[in-house]
């Protein structure tokens, strides 16, 4: 026997549709890409994050997605807004991270990527695509970092290495103690800092390690200062708490203890100087990068 559709319960033609009359009545139509198509969009979406595309449709920033959608496709107009809109951005907050020369060529690669390998195709408009851009430089910035500037970033990419090198080679001549204590509070502290997400991590490196000020990450992340402030002070809390629970779980003692040993004036454990190593900040933040 045929089961009958709950009564209430659309069918994706009918949700399609309706998610399409919503798009038409919220954007401005001017490219090539239908409402019906940026509706096929944002179903996609949808099922990739496991919400109704009803649901999907009243939480992203639908103009930006229509914008990228677009460009997505190929459309010239489309291509020409978001040059007026956003690489001038793209330019000017690519400088935060670099010297003016590398920046340059940052934000040609940035633009290039979004254009010729059709990066922008991946933005999803859970945020706006602004915050979004700023992201990718920002990423695409610490990368950057990596290759140019001598004697802060180590050669490999492993942290942990990195770690190793700086608790050996910082102290001059430490007693055996001392060197254990310190290669110890090293391996917590970057075993803590890989316990964050990828958010709390380019957080983290934004302000401490690229020096940005809770003002001017606002824009890019799309957070006011109050709430940055706040996520700062709960991930520095959630990194002590987590290196205490890895020192009473791994030395049988406290994080106090271990510090305690250690000469700090030979020994540098702040954020900034771990964050150097290019703590690995891929994965999926408000949107993929």
């Amino acid at each position: 026997m045929m089961l009958r559709r709950r009564s209430g319960a659309a069918s994706p033609e009918e949700e399609l549709e309706r998610v399409t009359a919503f798009v038409a009545g919220r954007i401005r139509i001017r490219f090539t890409v239908s409402p019906a198509q940026l509706a096929a969009r944002i179903v996609e979406l949808a099922a990739a994050a496991g919400a109704t595309p009803w649901d999907q449709a009243n939480r992203v920033v639908l103009d930006d997605l229509y914008m990228a959608t677009a460009c997505a496709a190929g459309d010239i107009a489309a291509w020409g807004e978001c040059e007026a809109a956003h690489f001038p951005f793209i330019r000017t907050f690519a400088r935060r991270f670099l010297p003016d020369a590398a920046a340059q060529d940052l934000a040609d690669q940035v633009i290039a990527d979004l254009w010729q390998r059709g990066k922008i195709g991946r933005y999803e408009g859970r945020s706006t695509l602004r915050t979004w851009l700023g992201a990718v430089v920002a990423h695409a910035a610490i990368n950057a970092r990596k290759t140019w500037q001598p004697g802060v970033t180590p050669d490999t990419s492993s942290y942990r290495e990195y770690a190793r090198r700086t608790s050996d080679a910082a102290v001059t001549q430490p007693a055996p103690e001392e060197a254990h204590a310190g290669r110890a509070l090293a391996d917590l502290i970057v075993r803590a800092i890989e316990g964050l997400n990828a958010d709390e991590k380019l957080l983290l490196q934004m302000h401490y390690e690229q020096g940005l000020t809770l003002d001017e990450m606002e824009v890019p992340l799309g957070s006011s200062k109050a709430t940055l402030s706040r996520r700062l002070k709960r991930i520095r809390e959630q990194l002590m708490v987590r290196i205490d629970e890895l020192a009473e779980r791994k030395h049988g003692t406290s994080v106090t203890a271990l510090r305690d040993r250690v000469s700090l004036d030979r020994l540098e454990f702040d954020l900034s100087v771990l964050l150097r190593v290019g703590v690995p900040v891929e994965g999926k933040g408000p949107d993929r990068v």
